[in-house]
């Protein structure tokens, strides 16, 4: 019969019990990290819509625009062909002013542009990210 070495279980034991605890210690700290990971995935989610709403009302405003130099165009077509006109000076004011308009409407489509951009391209590291360490699940490209 072989006898037990107490002391030398006990040590494994011991040696086990660290293990678990900073196994314990890690999965507990990968926890918190994860929880923050969510919070800016979710933060991520947010920025996105919100920015998949300005472009949906930036493609209406600019729509809008559109739909109202025609019908300035129009305006101005008809009036010619009745052998209506105006001041010269009215027709002037309201193209500049629709210039004025159109300067401010590229300045914000520019920084939409930058806004889009910039979420795309950490977007597309995200992609990579996902394809090289193979978590892609379902379609990622855009």
């Amino acid at each position: 019969m072989s006898t037990i070495d107490h002391a030398a279980i006990h040590r494994e034991h011991q040696e086990a019990h660290r293990d678990h605890q900073s196994w314990i210690d890690d999965t507990s700290q990968w926890r918190r990290e994860n929880a923050a990971a969510l919070d800016v995935i979710a933060q991520v989610q947010d920025l996105v819509l919100r920015h998949e709403a300005d472009v949906m009302v930036w493609g209406l405003e600019c729509a809008s625009h559109e739909q109202h130099i025609l019908m300035h165009e129009h305006d101005i077509a008809q009036a010619e062909a009745c052998g209506e006109h105006r001041e010269v000076k009215q027709y002037e004011l309201e193209h500049r002013r629709m210039q004025h308009q159109h300067e401010a409407a590229g300045q914000s489509h520019a920084l939409l542009r930058r806004q889009h951009l910039s979420i795309m391209q950490q977007m597309q590291r995200l992609r990579d990210w996902l394809k090289i360490t193979g978590h892609v699940t379902g379609h990622v490209d855009a």
